[in-house]
């Protein structure tokens, strides 16, 4: 499918109808957002915090990162006078015993299509096709059971209902940690290095905060032999009364969100869905 043919596809339509209004796309703008998790940087290349973890790890942690999507958390006194934003409701509820209406379905479609129709702007990234998966592991919560974001892995993307078979890798929380805020070397660990060794692997997150949970996780997959990661993200937090005049980055932001709006930061997008296993 050619990008001019997108207009009228039915799963970008099905995307705007259910989350265009919810979600904005993450911008992917030089000096004005973080070339590595779209944050605004007022003039930088990057935030102060991925500029840090790239002068210390460099290429010891993610090779490429897609973000779908920002989030918008309001602060304490907004949320008291008109409630939560309804991006943020999404993000939190999907992880409920019980989900708000819709939350999993929303979240789920925008994954598959994103995945789908922008896995080949990824690996062009590093080179090397998706050969793994996983998802970073919850550092503050331990659950019983599937964790949802696996879950929602699994029913949007890498079932075989959507005839794609990338195996998943099996990463674990190695060290007990109530707040991630930095990249830490082992935090996690991976239970069987042989499901990473030498191969380009996917790592899903479902919001970046400071990215530390997600640069660890990618650390642990690089210490076990995983020869490049990509971080896709399904949603980048803006707070309200964050840096860089996030309030009016976000307010500025009026085009609902669009599933053919390249995620990849600095990709030349290579959009077309994909059945290539």
């Amino acid at each position: 499918m050619r990008r001019d043919d997108v207009a009228s596809n039915p799963a970008r339509i099905a995307v705007q109808e259910r989350v265009g209004s919810v979600f904005r796309n993450a911008q992917w703008l030089p000096g004005r957002t973080c070339k590595v998790c779209a944050t605004p940087t007022s003039g930088y290349e990057r935030c102060f915090t991925c500029q840090q973890n790239h002068l210390r790890w460099n290429g010891d942690i993610a090779d490429a990162t897609a973000i779908l999507a920002y989030a918008y958390r309001r602060s304490g006194a907004q949320i008291s006078l008109i409630g939560r934003h309804q991006s943020e409701q999404h993000m939190w509820s999907y992880k409920n015993p019980q989900p708000g209406p819709g939350c999993t379905t929303d979240l789920g479609l925008m994954l598959f299509v994103a995945a789908m129709w922008h896995r080949r702007c990824a690996e062009a990234q590093t080179g090397l096709p998706w050969q793994a998966w996983t998802t970073v592991p919850s550092a503050k919560h331990s659950r019983l059971g599937e964790h949802p974001l696996v879950r929602l892995c699994r029913n949007a993307y890498f079932g075989n209902a959507a005839g794609i078979n990338v195996p998943r890798a099996d990463l674990v929380l190695a060290q007990d940690s109530a707040d991630v805020r930095e990249v830490r070397q082992g935090l996690f660990g991976v239970s069987e290095p042989s499901q990473v060794r030498g191969k380009h692997v996917l790592l899903v997150e479902d919001t970046w905060v400071t990215g530390g949970s997600a640069q660890s996780a990618a650390l642990a997959l690089k210490d076990s032999g995983a020869t490049a990661v990509t971080i896709l993200c399904l949603a980048r937090w803006l707070r309200e009364d964050g840096p860089a005049d996030a309030r009016a980055f976000y307010t500025d932001l009026t085009e609902p969100y669009d599933p053919a709006i390249c995620p990849v930061a600095d990709g030349m997008c290579q959009m077309g869905p994909t059945t290539r296993a």
